[in-house]
């Protein structure tokens, strides 16, 4: 692709090798304004994996600019939103004065942010804040280039079927659900996070891009076929995701911002080692249309 440049910043533009994703250089995320946000979408929806890197933004700055690409959406459990910017969804292991400062152990399983939801998340970034030496990375797959390397016959048997997602089974229990029954807690989490269907297959709203829009976190059954036929074509699908070996898998440097588009790409997390602290600060975002 080369260098792309624009007026004032002029940052480059480096392709990563694996066939999606890149680096943004030389691009300070904090002066964005309406001509480098859409020079940042357009990378985006081009690239799937956009790192932004060496960005120091303070957290109103951030906000800024997340509410540049699109409209923000308030992470689903209060709790765990800034206490200042509830915009921003605190993912930490970390702990002040022997408390915990933010949700940890999110997203260790492949998935696509928010699918559970009626209008699932088109767009999350996550900005580092503190970063282990060793562990903690997030793994990506590009869901364009599954659905490419599937036989014409799995195809034509999966378009125009939609598919359930739920979320309320990767719920953690947490200190506030001490003396609630199971019932009691699978009832509040079905109003919390709520199950939806959404097409196997989508077109990219914006690219056009034909994608395999399913996930092991959430997609759990496929409509208008029996439970043992949707149970056997889910299973194969999620072995072809696991066997595939283009994964994207990005080592986290403090000032990075990497944001992806979850109509392209799924997406899984790893835990930091033992004994160090990993701080994300992440923002959700609606760019108008997920499909």
């Amino acid at each position: 692709m080369g260098n792309n440049k624009i007026p004032c910043m002029s940052p480059t533009i480096k392709r990563l090798p694996n066939g999606f994703g890149a680096e943004v250089h030389n691009f300070d995320g904090g002066r964005i304004n309406i001509k480098t946000s859409e020079f940042i979408k357009q990378m985006l929806y081009k690239n799937r994996v956009l790192i932004l890197k060496n960005q120091f933004m303070t957290q109103y700055e951030y906000v800024v600019f997340a509410k540049q690409i699109g409209k923000p959406v308030l992470f689903i459990d209060p709790e765990y939103q800034h206490p200042d910017y509830p915009e921003i969804f605190v993912i930490s292991n970390a702990k002040a004065k022997g408390k915990k400062i933010g949700k940890d152990r999110v997203g260790y399983y492949w998935h696509s942010d928010s699918s559970f939801l009626t209008m699932p998340l088109p767009i999350t970034m996550v900005y580092a804040q503190c970063v282990p030496k060793q562990g903690g990375e997030t793994a990506f797959i590009n869901m364009h280039e599954v659905y490419s390397t599937l036989p014409e016959s799995t195809k034509e048997k999966l378009y125009g079927k939609y598919a359930r997602h739920e979320g309320k089974w990767r719920y953690i229990l947490t200190q506030k659900d001490v003396g609630l029954s199971i019932l009691e807690v699978l009832e509040r989490d079905e109003q919390l996070v709520p199950s939806s269907a959404h097409p196997i297959i989508i077109k990219h709203p914006f690219t056009g891009e034909t994608i395999l829009y399913i996930n092991e976190g959430f997609t759990k059954r496929i409509f208008d076929i029996s439970y043992e036929e949707s149970e056997g074509i889910l299973q194969k699908l999620f072995k072809i995701i696991n066997e595939n070996r283009n994964i994207y898998m990005h080592s986290w440097k403090l000032g990075d911002l990497v944001i992806w588009d979850n109509r392209s790409v799924i997406h899984r997390a790893f835990p930091a080692a033992s004994g160090q602290d990993r701080i994300m600060f992440r923002i959700g975002v609606n760019d108008g249309k997920f499909y």
